[in-house]
């Protein structure tokens, strides 16, 4: 039976947080627009550098995979598509602080190529020891060593 292991912060920070950050650059635009104070250059600056900045986040944001687990596979899901992956093509399971943020994701690095590449990430859930690798990612490494010793060793 399948379980989920990403976050449901996972769907949040991958829809949600692009909504949000189209809304204030739209209310940041009209707001300085309506005020008539700000430059066309200043306009132009504002719109560049938060452009940039939203456009890291979302790029950040929508790496960001949903991950399911049964007893042989892993199924990992962008929303649209989703794949199934034996425990033997998997490569490692990993846990670092996200790309230049400050959120805690998993790694997942695979063997072969798939369709949402080499290596995906997923949030896992949320705690407040942070300090410690999440039990998640040992209970991955774990199912992926079992499953390989057995397709090796009869």
């Amino acid at each position: 039976m399948k379980r989920i292991v990403s976050s449901s912060a996972t769907a949040f920070y991958k829809r949600g947080i692009p909504i949000i950050l189209v809304g204030f650059l739209c209310l940041g635009l009209l707001g300085s627009v309506s005020k008539g104070s700000a430059s066309i250059s200043q306009l132009a600056l504002g719109l560049v550098v938060f452009g940039s900045v939203a456009a890291v986040i979302l790029y950040l944001c929508r790496s960001l995979k949903e991950v399911s687990v049964d007893e042989q596979a892993l199924y990992i899901s962008d929303g649209k598509r989703e794949e199934r992956i034996p425990f033997a093509q998997v490569e490692s399971v990993s846990q670092g602080v996200w790309q230049r943020g400050s959120f805690e994701t998993v790694t997942i690095t695979f063997k072969i190529e798939t369709i949402f590449g080499p290596k995906i990430f997923f949030m896992p859930s949320f705690r407040f020891a942070t300090f410690t690798e999440d039990p998640i990612v040992g209970e991955l490494n774990g199912m992926i060593m079992s499953r390989t010793r057995t397709d090796f060793w009869p």
